[in-house]
């Protein structure tokens, strides 16, 4: 099948997607009282019967919910605990022991407002406390509980806790931090903490060590206050004692002042092949965004091959804005499985793993907070409103027709705003079909300046920034400068624009 596809897009340079993308509502699950916090959802087969539970926990001023449903909305069971002081944050997973005849329930929560954080692990049938552990963290203030990752190891399972640490000083410091522990002989050990990571676990099948993402924030008070930043992916080796090898990382800083300096702020970092069935074949796909005084706001999309050898492409487009991406999930299209779907607020995107090319975007009335895979293979798609939680599946599969569909332009549109500029401007152009894409700025003499953009088969709308630079990184002189773009070797467009100082 992978073969046909790739032929039908050699012969037709033009592939769009038949019709919307449509969700049809699956079922629907109702809080238990109105002051419920949801802190996460999960799918687990509860009674044995071969299909999912639902399992969602919820938190509120000073109690955790933790509720058992049937896709029907019936509840099978219900965990609940109250304390005498005001509780912060909490989660929890439920998961099998391994005989498989004994369902256990690990609840994480920081309860007091303070340093202490709390494990608690439980007989999720019967709701008995079989083992419970406190610990103080690193920094000694607790802003959140960030994620929970269990492996079986030998007789035993390992916990990784991942909580966003931080010191509420001078300066102040944010720190996602990992720390694990061994559950043996119904006893809770304390291992390791691992600093600079935490933020979220990715486990995939086929792979020998767990990837992890992290973040670490420090704030400052001068005569402008400034914050840096950075962004980490690593791998975690198996086993009680683990060996981190960094993969990736990337930093910057604001000052706020008025307005504020950027220099290669990074403001969002997230990992979009969740729900990876084939990531030995296609390796793993991260994002971020970075803000930057002179370059604007930069979205970066690479992908890494499965062994983080190399990364196998990188990218800079995206056709539906640069706010945070909220969920993700490898996606099926045609039958294929190297594609990823992800969703800005009312927006989502899919995007091709193999060259990092965006094959169709669109608005949806459904922004999914979480997007989990059942049992049966099928996704999930969540939603919160203001009495619950709402679950969507795909009307129908993902098809590619060669047909003209959604993203059928009959014209190519060249723009740039602002136009005079200082010191920087936004070029927006759309294409009509897959073409092979050249942006460049020439000068009054017809002389190259800076090649912005060089990308085959690029289809559907597109922005870049140019900051008034040229090959050198050097700022050019004032004057009047001229945007070319240019498909399949042929001049479509040429813009003016005007630099100002």
């Amino acid at each position: 099948m992978r073969k046909i596809v790739y032929c039908l897009i050699l012969i037709s340079n033009s592939i769009f997607l038949f019709s919307q993308v449509s969700f049809e509502l699956d079922f629907s699950l109702e809080k238990f009282d109105q002051d419920d916090e949801l802190s996460s959802v999960q799918l687990f087969d509860y009674n044995g019967d071969g299909t999912d539970e639902v399992i969602t926990s919820y938190y509120g001023l000073d109690y955790c919910r933790i509720i058992c449903h049937t896709q029907e909305g019936d509840t099978l069971i219900t965990f609940y605990d109250q304390y005498d002081y005001p509780f912060k944050y909490g989660r929890s997973n439920v998961f099998m022991d391994q005989n498989n005849n004994v369902i256990l329930m690990i609840v994480v929560s920081n309860r007091n407002l303070s340093d202490e954080i709390h494990l608690e692990l439980y007989d999720f049938q019967n709701l008995s406390l079989i083992d419970s552990l406190i610990f103080s963290t690193y920094y000694g203030s607790v802003f959140g509980i960030n994620d929970i990752l269990i492996l079986e190891y030998e007789s035993s399972h390992l916990f990784y806790v991942g909580i966003e640490d931080g010191y509420l000083g001078e300066p102040e410091v944010n720190n996602s931090m990992i720390y694990k522990f061994q559950y043996v002989d119904s006893s809770l050990i304390f291992l390791e903490g691992i600093y600079n990571y935490g933020l979220k676990f990715y486990d995939y099948s086929n792979y020998d060590s767990i990837i992890v993402s992290g973040e670490y924030t420090c704030s400052e008070v001068g005569a402008w206050p400034s914050t840096s930043r950075q962004f980490r992916l690593c791998t975690l080796s198996h086993g009680l004692n683990s060996n981190v090898t960094q993969i990736f990382s990337v930093g910057g800083s604001v000052v706020w002042s008025d307005p504020p300096s950027y220099n290669h702020y990074p403001t969002n970092y997230s990992v979009l092949n969740l729900n990876d069935e084939y990531y030995s074949e296609y390796g793993l796909l991260d994002y971020f965004k970075t803000i930057d005084s002179d370059d604007g706001t930069i979205l970066y999309f690479q992908c890494y091959e499965p062994d983080f050898a190399n990364i196998q492409w990188s990218a800079n487009d995206s056709n539906i804005g640069s706010s945070y991406i909220i969920s993700s999930t490898c996606i099926p299209v045609n039958s294929e499985d190297h594609y990823v779907m992800y969703f800005r607020g009312n927006q989502l995107e899919i995007r091709d793993r193999i060259d990092g090319s965006i094959i169709h975007f669109q608005e949806v009335d459904i922004p999914p907070f979480d997007i989990l895979r059942k049992s049966d293979n099928e996704l999930l798609f969540i939603t919160e409103t203001e009495t619950g939680c709402d679950f969507y599946t795909l009307a129908e599969d993902i098809q590619v027709t060669i047909s003209n569909g959604l993203i059928n332009n009959t014209f190519t549109s060249l723009s740039n705003s602002p136009n005079p500029f200082n010191p920087f401007t936004e070029i927006s152009f759309s294409i009509p079909h897959h073409s092979d894409v050249e942006l460049s700025i020439y000068n009054i003499k017809g002389q190259p300046v800076k090649k912005l953009l060089n990308r085959n088969k690029l289809s559907g709308n597109h922005s870049i920034i140019w900051n008034g630079k040229n090959e050198m990184n050097q700022k050019v002189d004032s004057g009047l400068y001229f945007i070319k773009l240019t498909l399949d070797n042929k001049v479509n467009v040429i813009k003016k624009c005007l630099l100002i100082k």
